[in-house]
């Protein structure tokens, strides 16, 4: 379902998300009523745009996805922001910065 949501988005909207997303995880409910999925932006200050833009097009994807995926129900699709990607950055910047305080006071592990 996942690759499925991924190829939609890139082969039939043309909004310009799709080249700026990656979708990193689905994650569909027992019941089938609800699919959540993850979705993770290289530019990081539009993803509200980029995320509002995919809620919007949910009718779109969902029908476009019943098309290609056979389930006894299609899901809801509701989109989340997953910031991993984000967050690892973040914490490599750290790690980069206490390493460079590192070697300027002498305290590296070198």
């Amino acid at each position: 379902m996942r690759d499925e949501i991924g190829r939609i988005i890139r082969n039939e909207m043309s909004d310009g998300v799709s080249s700026l997303m990656s979708i990193t995880t689905v994650e569909v409910s027992k019941d089938l009523g609800v699919a959540k999925v993850y979705v993770s932006f290289l530019d990081g200050e539009d993803t509200k745009k980029y995320l509002s833009r995919l809620k919007k097009a949910e009718g779109f994807i969902r029908s476009e996805l019943n098309k290609v995926v056979r389930l006894k129900r299609m899901p809801r699709l509701d989109f989340y922001l997953d910031q991993t990607i984000a967050n690892a950055f973040k914490l490599e910047k750290i790690f980069d910065k206490i390493n460079e305080e590192d070697e300027q006071n002498g305290t590296g592990n070198s």
